[in-house]
């Protein structure tokens, strides 16, 4: 699924620990959270390969116990299916030994024996949460999988991916990334593109009533919910355009700016998307040449924060400290950043 077509909303890690939570409250059972992600898992697959042998990493988390569903599920429909498991059956938490219970197939370690004759991997070893890089034995078999050029199915995100800000912790491209209700801000930031490959939003039950609950403040700008909608006007000439991901503000451009514009021009030709912060107002160019100064008022301490730790700066859009620049702007414009 492409960026554009992802449900607008985007969801931080906890914000999607609150949405489970909330769906719990409202009387879906965890297992059956589990279970049907699990299967959309193992219907993803199906929808993109025929069957063939799967090797299905488990980790010690709900991202394990989402894995055992989706191989119980393979196995069902005929696919040849090897499980490796992090840890024995009895030291797993009680959700993740209930699935373990189901499976009728042996329990293999997570190692690269497991990978032999594979033709298909998931990865369901850790989910957006993991804050730490990957280590031992986990990023050894996930570099297996990369070195023997084997197509990898990640579920929720590839194993080491931060899915708050896309940080790479050791993480290998996944061919399909499954997550579930939402997407996360780390599937579109930093190295989430590059690793996540395709990304398939699946519903799990979660009812969409609980977004009104979370306090959303991540969007996707997109064609269908442009951030325009978020900004405020600049009189007659304001408008805001979606391109290449990034918002460009239009309003009137003063004759002394010309030369910044210029300049704002060169590096977005050249990087793509730019916000160049000279004051209280920011200039934003597009790859076009469209550079143009929105005049927004912005609130006294936020301005001076903003004069004092980010000016004069240039980035374009797959640059960290780009995305610092606009998460602080639109923060200091009361507005919900877009992330992608």
């Amino acid at each position: 699924m492409k960026p554009a077509a992802l449900p607008h909303e985007l969801l931080s890690v906890a914000q999607m620990g609150q949405a489970d939570r909330l769906a719990m409250a409202a009387g879906l059972a965890f297992a059956d959270l589990m279970e049907h992600a699990g299967a959309a898992v193992a219907d993803a697959l199906a929808a993109r390969w025929t069957p063939r042998p799967v090797a299905v990493l488990c980790g010690p988390g709900n991202n394990g116990g989402d894995a055992l569903v989706a191989a119980r599920c393979l196995l069902a429909a005929g696919w040849p299916v090897r499980l490796a498991l992090c840890t024995p059956p009895s030291r797993l938490p009680p959700a993740l030994q209930a699935q373990a219970a189901r499976w009728s197939g042996a329990f293999e370690p997570v190692g690269g024996g497991v990978l032999d004759g594979a033709e298909l991997v998931i990865d369901g070893l850790f989910g957006a949460g993991l804050n730490r890089p990957l280590q031992g034995e986990y990023a050894r078999v996930l570099l297996s999988v990369r070195a023997r050029r084997l197509p990898m199915v990640a579920i929720d995100v590839p194993s080491g991916l931060d899915g708050d800000t896309g940080a790479d912790g050791g993480a290998v491209p996944a061919q399909l990334t499954v997550t579930f209700f939402r997407a996360k801000p780390g599937h579109l930031l930093g190295q989430g593109p590059r690793l996540c490959g395709e990304i398939e939003v699946c519903d799990i039950g979660i009812p969409a009533s609980v977004l009104d609950l979370i306090g959303l403040d991540t969007l996707l700008n997109t064609a269908t919910l442009p951030v325009r909608r978020l900004l405020p006007r600049s009189g007659a000439l304001g408008l805001a355009l979606a391109h290449g991901g990034w918002t460009i503000v239009r309003g009137p451009a003063p004759g002394p700016r010309l030369d910044l514009l210029a300049m704002a021009r060169r590096e977005a030709r050249q990087r793509g998307c730019v916000v160049l912060l000279t004051g209280p107002t920011p200039i934003v160019a597009d790859p076009g040449g469209l550079a143009l100064i929105h005049p927004l008022a912005l609130p006294d301490a936020s301005a001076e924060a903003l004069r004092a730790t980010l000016m004069p700066w240039m980035a374009g859009p797959a640059r960290e400290r780009g995305l610092r620049i606009w998460q602080q702007l639109a923060c200091a414009l009361q507005l919900a950043f877009p992330a992608w």
